[in-house]
């Protein structure tokens, strides 16, 4: 039975081997906008403050600034569990400002579903995703080579 640290080691040096053969990640425009937004709710602290939180949170838990704040399930488990409720009102921030640029890169979001409070941050960075999977689709020059993994036939047909 293999325990998960091991499979999180495992996991954190794919990056490293794929960078020795040759391939490169591209940014993903949904962890660039996660991270503004985790930085900007967080600052609502102060900046002494939240540079504090950030460093006490990097810490305990093992995870650098960057990871934190790109991986969402790992910023809000350690929000909350530094700050118990109180992650909450960061937690809203971010949330409103992910509904913010959602709006401004997904013209097919509707009033219904931003002010459905069943809508996840999750779901929001899904939708960001995808906008960002198709207009990379849509822009690599004809003789460049990809693979476009699909989870849903809607998706193939966007791109």
């Amino acid at each position: 039975m293999s325990n998960r640290s091991d499979e999180d080691v495992h996991f954190r040096q794919y990056p490293s081997i794929l960078d020795e053969l040759g391939y490169f990640q591209i940014s993903c425009k949904a962890e660039q906008i996660l991270h503004n937004a985790a930085n900007n709710s967080i600052a609502l602290l102060g900046e002494k403050a939240s540079k504090d939180l950030l460093d006490h949170i990097c810490s305990i838990s093992g995870f650098s600034e960057a990871e934190l704040l790109t991986n969402y399930d790992l910023f809000e488990k350690s929000l909350y569990k530094v700050l118990g409720k109180g992650a909450e009102v960061i937690l809203c921030s971010l949330k409103r400002e992910l509904l913010i640029q959602v709006v401004m890169i997904d013209p097919n979001i509707t009033i219904g579903e931003i002010r459905n409070p069943r809508l996840k941050v999750g779901d929001i960075l899904k939708r960001i995703q995808v906008v960002d999977a198709v207009e990379f689709v849509h822009k690599i020059p004809s003789h460049s080579h990809i693979a476009f993994l699909y989870t849903n036939d809607n998706s193939k047909i966007k791109c």
